[in-house]
């Protein structure tokens, strides 16, 4: 910051900054992933992700969208039958995908 320009405004904004956002542990929750299980703002974003991965493109065909999802639902169900029973579960690898392929 010894770099920075030198003015009220760029002041006022680094007290803002620094009090809100880093000396602040109410809001570290919310930027701080640092060994938290998911590392996402939410669990929807990581599985619209996964969803993205699994389709390998923007605009799959609709045949290949419902299989996807089709295959997420089968995963989803396994997951919590594992769940409910209690066994552990491991993280998703590619294990789990010829699992759900076959």
């Amino acid at each position: 910051m010894e770099n920075a320009l030198q003015s009220e405004a760029v002041t006022k904004f680094n007290d803002y900054f620094v009090s809100q956002w880093l000396e602040n542990t109410n809001t570290q929750f919310m930027w701080n992933a640092h060994g938290a299980r998911h590392r996402t703002i939410s669990l929807a974003e990581a599985w619209h992700k996964r969803l993205n991965n699994e389709m390998g493109k923007k605009k799959p065909k609709m045949l290949q969208f419902l299989d996807i999802l089709k295959k997420e639902a089968e995963y989803i169900d396994w997951k919590l039958r594992n769940f409910k029973f209690d066994i552990s579960l491991k993280m998703r690898t590619r294990t789990h995908n010829k699992m759900i392929k076959n």
